[in-house]
């Protein structure tokens, strides 16, 4: 270790303070009535959750489990067709 080129650098202890410290100093001295960026001061609940608060809770559940489904398959259609048309598909022989 004498020899070593760095042996003035490493030898002293250093106690920094984390990014984990940091951030809860910047969460303690942030206001408390300040809203998250992006968040809105009132969201507005989604069809399927007005629906599932009519509707009650078992079927307010498959309500929102359909509506899901239907909208994964739509998307999932429209990236399939979308690329499809832009990669030429598969040529059936």
């Amino acid at each position: 270790i004498a020899s070593s080129p760095l042996l003035g650098r490493y030898d002293k202890p250093i106690d920094r303070e984390s990014a984990y410290e940091v951030l809860l100093g910047r969460k303690e001295l942030a206001p408390q009535d300040q809203q998250p960026p992006g968040k809105t001061v009132a969201e507005e609940p989604s069809l399927a959750d007005r629906a599932g608060e009519f509707l009650g809770t078992a079927a307010g559940q498959a309500l929102k489990s359909a509506m899901r489904q239907a909208a994964n398959q739509l998307g999932r259609q429209l990236v399939r067709g979308l690329m499809g048309s832009l990669l030429g598909g598969s040529k059936r022989r």
